[in-house]
């Protein structure tokens, strides 16, 4: 059997379950944007890059200076 972690408390009336949702929805969004701002550039400089070069360099070659 599942459970709606995101589904308000039945105790809560219309105005506080909209607000439990709305506090969920801007927390989320928070996170994501610390993620995007934070960790994006860390996984493009030390995996994208390299795997990239790495890839280029398997299929085409190494690049003329």
């Amino acid at each position: 059997m599942s459970y709606d972690h995101f589904k308000p408390p039945e105790h809560f009336s219309p105005t506080g379950k909209f607000a439990y949702r709305a506090m969920l929805t801007l927390l989320f969004v928070l996170i994501m944007v610390a993620f995007i701002y934070f960790a994006v550039p860390v996984i493009q400089t030390y995996v994208s890059e390299p795997l990239s070069a790495w890839v280029g360099n398997t299929l085409f070659g190494p690049k003329a200076p």
